[in-house]
This record gives C-alpha cells, sequence and structure tokens, in this order.
C-alpha cells in the first residue's frame, strides 16, 4: 500500500463508484487505510457459497464476476467494472447464499469488512444503498436471471456500444441533396445542427411524406421539413433510460449527446438498435399497440407486455421502474382502444355528436401509475358544460356511448371492471358537475359519505383535454383552501382515518394467521402494506396541496422534503413501499409465469427467513407511517 500509484489507482475506482463516490472526502481518506489490490484468475473462486467467512468488500477495478446460486444452479447475477459483490455476508453474516467466482481474469480493490462496517453505521446513504443491494438478492434467489441482458440494460450507459459515425447537415441543406447522401450512406435519419448545435432530425419518414404530399417541388431545405426540436439523450444515460425515453415521447429515434442539457450531437439511437442492444423489443411492442386494428388484438398483445415485465424484471429493473414502464404500456392499451372507439363512432354515425372537448381520466392505481397485473378498471369522463338543454341531453348519449364501448374493450383486454367506471353516470360528469362533487367531498363529507372518495383524488389524463383535469385540480386546491379556514369542516382528518382502516400486520404470526384459504396460511400483501403507505401518501400530499403527481413514490418524496419532523418516518415508509410493491409484482409475475392467476394473497408458507424479516420491517415501517399520521390528526391508533 506504499506504492502511490496504487493508491492513485485505488482512489481513481473509489470516487467512480457509488455509493463511495458519495462519501466525504475525509471518508474516502481514511478508507484508503483499509483496503488492498488483488487480482484473480479467470475461474477462481473469490467467495464459495456458503462460507461463514465474510473479511472483505470486492469493487471491481477491471474484469467480470458470476454469482450463483450453486446449490440450486440459478444464477443470481453478473457484475462487472464499477460494480461490487460481498455486502451481504458483511451486513447479514451466516453463510454465503453465493458463490463468486472469475469469469475472466479480474482485479478487485477489497475493502476490509470493519472498514465497511463502520462506514455502514455511520454514512446513512451508503448503508442505503447497500440495504436496496440486499433486497435484489433475496428476491433473485430462486429467479434465473438474464445476466447478458442486465449487463447490458441497466449496468452500461450508452456511450459504451458501437454506433454508426453520425451524418449531419444544415438547415439550409436542400431537401434533394440530403436524400441522396442519406441514400449513398444507408441511413435512416440525419442530424440537423448549426454552428455545431443541435437543431433537429430529419428522417426516411420525414422524406417519403414530403414526397407523397408534393413530390420534389413544396419545401426545398431541411430545415422546412425536420423535426425541432429533436428528442436528445445524454450518452451517460443507460439503455432502459433510452428505452423509456422512446416509450414515452413516443419516438422511434432519438438523439445522443455528449452529457444532459448538452446540444453537441453523437450519435442517432433507433429502436431497431435498442432491440439490437437488448436481444429483446419492447419498443416494437408499444408499436403493434400503437397499430392495432381491433380491441381482440390488443387482447392478443396484453400477454406479451407481462412477458416483457418478466425480463426486466428478471434483468434488474427496481419496482418503480416497471411500475412506470407497466403504466406507459396500459395507457397505449387504452389510448388504442379510445382511438378504435372514435372510429366505431363514426363509421356508426351514432347520433349528431357534440361539439364539446373531453377527457378520459384514470383513477386509483391507474392514476398513481402504480396498476400491478390483476388491477381493477377505475376511470372518469369529464367534458366540457353543454351551453343548453338539448346539448346537454345529445352529451349525455354520446359520452355514455363511448364509455360503454371503452369500458366493455378494457373488459376484453383483461381489465376487470368495477363500480367506478365512466359507464357509471356518476362518474361522467361535465365540468361543472364535477367541480360540485368534489366540493361536496372536501366540504360536506362525512365518514359514510366519503367511502368512494380516495381513489378520485388519484386522478390522472390520459386522453383528451388535459386542460379540463387541469381546471378540476385548481378548484380542488382552492376547495382545500377553503376547509383549511373553517376548522368544524374535517375531510382531512376524515381522509387519515380512513387511510387508518388498514392495519400492517407487524408481527409474523398475526401475518401468518391472516387467512386460511384451501389449507394455506395467507395474508394480503396490497391490504397488509402497500394500501395503508399509499392511503397515508394521499392525505400527506393533500395536506401539502401537492397535485403535481399521484404517484405515490412522487407524494412520499415531496412530503419528506416539506415536512422535517415526519422526513425519517416518510423516507423509511417509501423504502418499505419500495420493496412491498417489488415482493407483489414479483409473486404476480411467478405466477403467470406458472398459468396461475395473479393475485395479491401470498402463501407465507412459501416465504424463507430473509424474506419474512424483511416484510416484517416493511410492516412495521408502514405502521410507523400511521402512526405518524394518527399523532398529526388526533386519531387513536387501532
Amino acid at each position: 500500500m506504499s506504492s502511490s500509484p496504487i493508491i492513485e489507482r485505488i482512489s481513481v475506482v473509489l470516487e467512480s463508484t457509488p455509493p463511495f463516490d458519495q462519501l466525504p472526502d475525509e471518508a474516502r481518506r481514511e478508507l484508503l487505510t483499509d483496503v488492498s489490490i488483488e487480482y484473480f484468475d479467470a475461474g477462481e473462486i473469490i467467495i464459495e457459497h456458503g462460507s461463514t467467512s465474510h473479511p472483505n468488500l470486492y469493487l471491481i477495478e477491471s474484469g467480470l464476476v458470476r454469482l450463483m446460486d450453486v446449490m440450486r444452479q440459478r444464477l443470481i447475477g453478473k457484475v462487472g467494472e464499477g460494480e461490487h459483490f460481498g455486502s451481504f455476508g458483511l451486513i447479514k453474516g451466516g453463510t454465503t447464499i453465493y458463490q463468486a467466482k472469475a469469469v475472466t481474469p479480474t482485479v478487485c480493490v477489497q475493502v476490509s469488512g470493519d472498514r465497511f462496517q463502520k462506514l455502514y453505521d455511520t454514512q446513512e446513504s451508503f448503508a442505503a444503498h447497500f440495504d436496496g443491494e440486499i433486497r435484489m438478492f433475496v428476491r433473485r434467489m430462486g429467479s434465473a436471471t438474464d445476466v447478458s441482458a442486465e449487463y447490458l440494460l441497466f449496468s452500461r450507459n450508452l456511450g459504451q456500444f458501437a454506433h454508426p459515425a453520425l451524418v449531419c447537415c444544415e438547415p439550409t441543406s436542400s431537401v434533394e441533396e440530403t436524400a441522396r447522401t442519406m441514400d449513398d450512406l444507408g441511413v435512416e435519419a440525419i442530424a440537423v445542427v448549426e454552428n455545431d448545435a443541435l437543431v433537429g432530425i430529419l428522417t426516411g419518414a420525414d422524406l417519403l411524406r414530403h414526397v407523397a404530399t408534393h413530390g420534389w417541388s413544396g419545401p426545398s431545405s431541411v430545415g422546412d421539413l425536420m423535426t425541432s426540436p429533436a428528442v436528445t439523450i445524454s450518452m451517460e444515460a443507460n439503455l432502459y433510460e433510452a428505452m423509456m425515453t422512446m416509450l414515452t415521447r413516443r419516438v422511434r429515434r432519438v438523439v445522443m449527446v455528449e452529457s444532459e442539457g448538452s446540444d453537441k450531437p453523437i450519435g442517432i439511437l433507433s429502436d431497431r438498435d435498442l432491440a439490437h442492444f437488448r436481444g429483446e423489443d419492447l419498443v416494437a411492442t408499444a408499436d403493434r399497440i400503437d397499430r392495432a386494428s381491433s380491441v381482440t388484438e390488443l387482447a392478443g398483445i396484453r400477454p406479451a407486455i407481462h412477458g416483457h415485465l418478466l425480463n426486466l424484471y428478471g434483468q434488474g429493473a427496481l419496482p418503480e421502474m416497471l411500475n412506470r414502464t407497466m403504466m406507459q404500456l396500459y395507457d397505449r392499451l387504452v389510448l388504442r382502444v379510445l382511438d378504435l372507439v372514435d372510429q366505431r363512432m363514426r363509421e356508426e354515425e351514432f347520433g349528431d355528436g357534440v361539439d364539446l372537448s373531453w377527457a378520459w381520466i384514470r383513477l386509483g392505481s391507474g392514476g398513481r401509475q402504480e396498476m400491478a397485473l390483476n388491477s381493477e378498471q377505475h376511470n372518469a369522463l369529464v367534458y366540457s358544460d353543454p351551453k343548453s338543454d338539448e346539448e346537454k341531453a345529445r352529451a349525455e348519449t354520446w359520452f355514455n356511448r363511448i364509455a360503454e364501448y371503452v369500458n366493455d374493450a378494457l373488459t376484453e383486454i383483461g381489465f376487470t371492471p368495477s363500480e367506478y367506471v365512466a359507464q357509471d353516470a356518476r362518474w361522467r360528469q361535465p365540468i361543472g358537475a364535477w367541480k360540485r362533487t368534489y366540493r361536496e367531498w372536501i366540504l360536506q363529507s362525512d365518514k359514510k359519505s366519503l367511502s368512494p372518495t380516495p381513489m378520485f383524488f388519484d386522478l390522472r389524463c390520459v386522453f383528451g383535454d388535459d386542460t379540463l383535469v387541469d381546471a378540476l385540480k385548481e378548484d380542488i386546491l382552492d376547495a382545500l383552501n377553503v376547509q383549511a379556514m373553517d376548522e368544524s369542516r374535517t375531510f382531512l382528518r376524515l381522509m387519515a382515518a380512513n387511510a387508518m382502516e388498514f392495519r400492517p400486520p407487524t408481527g409474523l404470526i398475526r401475518m401468518v394467521l391472516d387467512r386460511v384459504s384451501d389449507g394455506r396460511h395467507t395474508f394480503d400483501v396490497v391490504e397488509g402494506g402497500i394500501r395503508p403507505i399509499e392511503a397515508a401518501a394521499r392525505v400527506l400530499a393533500l395536506e401539502l396541496r401537492y397535485l403535481e403527481s399521484s404517484n405515490t413514490f412522487d407524494r412520499l418524496r415531496h412530503a419528506s422534503d416539506e415536512l422535517d419532523d415526519m422526513r425519517k418516518t416518510i423516507d423509511h415508509a417509501l423504502e418499505a413501499f419500495q420493496y412491498l410493491v417489488d415482493f407483489r409484482l414479483e409473486s404476480q409475475l411467478h405466477a403467470v409465469e406458472m398459468g396461475d392467476p395473479p393475485v395479491n394473497e401470498i402463501d407465507a408458507s412459501t416465504l424463507n427467513k430473509m424474506q419474512q424479516r424483511l416484510l416484517r420491517d416493511a410492516f412495521s415501517r408502514a405502521a410507523d407511517l400511521q402512526d405518524g399520521l394518527a399523532e398529526r390528526y388526533t386519531l387513536h391508533r387501532r
């Protein structure tokens, strides 16, 4: 360790490896006194499966290491340059749950167990990072992993992949000349730059549309045809982020730039490139949805979505990522259904129609972007106020038919209907009526009338005129402010009491005896932990007038930033929520893989001891959040 070059070499590894890169400088300097470098040959076993000795944490400077459950011959994962392994044994003790074996010649920086434990005990963010890693290992036990895809999808950035040389032109370039250049070079898209700065993108599809419409007449410069601004992504982003950018922005190409916010183009990434790198094509599934010609075809696509989620899960996607991915595709299903319904209404020439703007709203888990594989339909419809009784009657008939078609189509696709769907006239109203409904809930509710209310504050526009939903949210905020000025109005206290209805099973015995079905001891992971946290997050968001997002992750993060007195409790609840959502999704994905229906009930006899402990911890943190809510609103704990 006396050699300066070795110390510098180790320093570089620590400064570029999470979570060591987030440590205070002094802590990193002290760490250098308890580290060493060791070389391992390809095929050499670094950690034996079942070993009770846990001397070091290993940070990979170069090479690749395979982590294997050798007892069941299950691959847990592979770790490469800039990653680490060995934390499980250092934190939990006992026997090591995997074998670590060098796949290629590997150089590791070794952090002593004592130094690691000191950092784990004193650095909160450091500990949180490794706690999350432990949850990842627990969920992978017993699950085969597509490691090559995992390594590519999350562990490598776009700059590490080979991509064709960038082809550029200027906005003033001739359309015909640029088309000839693209054809000669065999490229389907070209970056448009001005003074070396990206100003747009021109694709072969743009040229085909131009020629089909104008021939080679009409606009003669690229600047008239290009898409501007182009959708960009940093070279530092990974493949998953690129995939989500294409899905959310509904594009098939993104321009890669040097860094976030940069206007210097480096290359163009297409959905085909993404599919090639990943060996699968989630973006193509989204395209299939957009092009589906019938509800029956959409129903056939939904199982493919579940297959993609299973692959992503095996590749290490976090629960929040999986939920957002699933919601992107589920939203696309709804949008395509609405497009097909619009076509059907036109073909049938049903009535005279109405000239009123309208919007389709997701509620509940769909509004929060937290749907599971077995989530029910929860939706509503809002439209502009009719100007006459005659228009009102036509609007009711017209939008009722739309709602019936959409709800029936979603049922055919596999989304079970509930009592809170738009074809129910109560949940299909003009904007003025919706405002009155929300004001009644906020200003006049009692415990009985509150019962359907909570999910209606998880509203999100997925189709149509989103200004209607924005106007509704503004009126909700105004009503909340009115409510806050009158102490006799107890809406938030009622909402808080409602959030206490389901108490987490904090004891294992209580958890196991929750329900006995077909000889199995089961518990409901939603009622036991997910629902209490999501309900508490909703109350805190309404208290803070936070309506920008209905997502529970977003609500908890916002509440943590704003409520100093509850920050630690909320942060712990956020970690618990992540684990519980992950746990439910894992169970449902495995059920789908086995051909069983996805459910919320978990057979407690199938849990290993580590899963039991993590569930107890998660339920306990959900209960702590409820206790904090009870104290805040002076409620009796159940």
